[in-house]
């Protein structure tokens, strides 16, 4: 989580972002689940990116507003 949101493994079908104010749904993250494991994820950069985790043993550097995958480590 950063001061005002926080992103959230789902366990269905990837990684959900939501404001921590009022609770808004901001936005989802489609990822393929293989195994159902929660997902870690953090803010890093100054929340401008967020690394996540996945089922599948790999990692993945999304832009902070979760529309594009910018590298798979």
């Amino acid at each position: 989580a950063d001061a005002r949101n926080v992103v959230v493994s789902n366990l269905f079908d990837g990684l959900n972002r939501y404001n921590i104010s009022n609770g808004r749904h901001l936005a989802n993250l489609p990822t393929l689940i293989i195994h159902n494991v929660p997902l870690p994820s953090l803010f890093i950069k100054g929340s401008q990116l967020i690394l996540c985790g996945s089922s599948c043993g790999y990692a993945l550097i999304y832009s902070g507003n979760l529309n594009s995958i910018l590298q798979v480590l």
